[in-house]
């Protein structure tokens, strides 16, 4: 069903006489069908307001934006909170709240490592973060390390503008994040996923913590090899483990990585499991 902008501002409102949009921010990440992200302030607290030219607004992106604004209602801190969608003569903007250190790519690259304590527990955040979705029959669709942002205290809080997109959208993965975290079901076109695909993602994301590169970044062959091999030869990333890791958390990737959906454990199990392997991690 198609909303007019109207009816989606109205669903989750907010007062425009009480937002200042400031500078570009240099912490969020930008991604369609947004052109940009600001610094702001809304009611005296800091937010990010992600900003869309009404002229660009043509039925996909009114259905993305009504996506978010039913996502207005989630609440879970490692969820980023969504504070509503406001209007003006020239944009639309979804105000969310300020994550002030940036994503868990952004310290990658910039080698602002974590040491295992503090990087199981972040996988920890992301897994309580994403059984909270799946429990609202929400799909992420889009997780990676950019679409993890950090609080104070090293908080892990999971996006909510990247993954409000239709299903028909994330089938081609280029368009809603990296192929390389893309389930094998999504890869060959398939529309009828579950909340499986976002388990495989997981996986990855553990990839990526661990050795602190993308997936498959240490293999020299094209993308399209590379993800043709994902699926028909159940390829998956190589990697040195290191001894500080602990085994059971590769046990876990291993089964999240699964080529059969159904053998994918859930986040209400991945939890648990994540509790257990950082209780036995040495201080």
């Amino acid at each position: 069903m198609d909303h007019s902008l109207d009816e989606i501002v109205a669903a989750a409102p907010i007062e425009n006489n009480f937002l200042v949009v400031g500078q570009v921010s240099t912490t969020a990440v930008t991604n369609p069908p947004f052109v940009e992200v600001r610094n702001g302030e809304y009611n005296g607290d800091h937010v990010h307001v992600y900003v869309l030219p009404r002229e660009q607004c043509g039925e996909v992106q009114r259905r993305t934006l009504w996506r978010i604004a039913r996502l207005a209602q989630a609440n879970h801190a490692n969820v980023v909170q969504v504070i509503g969608i406001g209007m003006d003569a020239s944009s639309v903007f979804v105000l969310t709240e300020s994550t002030d250190f940036g994503t868990v790519r952004h310290h990658l690259e910039q080698k602002l490592w974590f040491d295992t304590g503090a990087s199981i527990k972040i996988l920890h955040d992301v897994a309580s973060g994403m059984r909270y979705l799946h429990g609202h029959e929400i799909l992420h669709r889009a997780l990676t390390t950019d679409t993890i942002h950090l609080s104070s205290g090293n908080v892990a809080k999971i996006s909510n503008l990247e993954f409000a997109r239709q299903r028909a959208a994330a089938a081609a993965m280029t368009n809603i994040g990296i192929p390389f975290y893309a389930a094998p079901e999504i890869l060959t076109g398939a529309t009828n996923y579950t909340t499986k695909v976002d388990v495989y993602s997981f996986a990855m994301l553990i990839v990526e913590v661990v050795t602190k590169k993308e997936p498959y970044a240490n293999v020299d062959a094209p993308e399209a090899t590379i993800l043709e091999h994902v699926v028909q030869k159940h390829y998956r990333p190589v990697f040195d483990r290191s001894a500080k890791w602990p085994a059971d958390l590769f046990d876990l990737m291993k089964e999240c990585w699964s080529a059969d959906p159904e053998k994918r454990p859930t986040f209400d199990t991945i939890v648990p499991r994540l509790e257990a392997i950082l209780d036995a991690v040495p201080p």
